[in-house]
């Protein structure tokens, strides 16, 4: 099969899996395609040292570097923890008005 496709390609190698969808929104048809690159060559003799977690979303550290940089998990976090209420609480609405009105 053979697609035309618009804008430019970001990555050059071996051709994979190939996912075409249609988006009703925009009437339009998009495809995602995975492409096997080659290892990129180092450009020096550093390493990067990278964590990642929920509340410190991810934290690196080159090595001779002076300062560790981080990138806060807080809002994120917040928003999850009001989310989960307001699921479980639509959820316990849901499960009650459903219980009373048994098949």
């Amino acid at each position: 099969m053979r697609i035309r496709i618009t804008g430019r390609v970001k990555w050059h190698g071996k051709q994979r899996q190939i996912e075409i969808f249609y988006d009703d929104l925009t009437k339009s048809w998009h495809a995602y395609q995975t492409v096997e690159v080659e290892k990129p060559k180092a450009k020096g003799d550093k390493r990067a040292f990278v964590d990642v977690g929920a509340v410190c979303l991810l934290t690196a550290w080159i090595e001779q570097e002076r300062q560790a940089v981080a990138f806060s998990g807080k809002p994120l976090l917040a928003d999850w923890w009001y989310l989960s209420k307001k699921i479980a609480k639509h959820q316990s609405v849901l499960k009650r008005v459903n219980d009373g009105h048994q098949l």
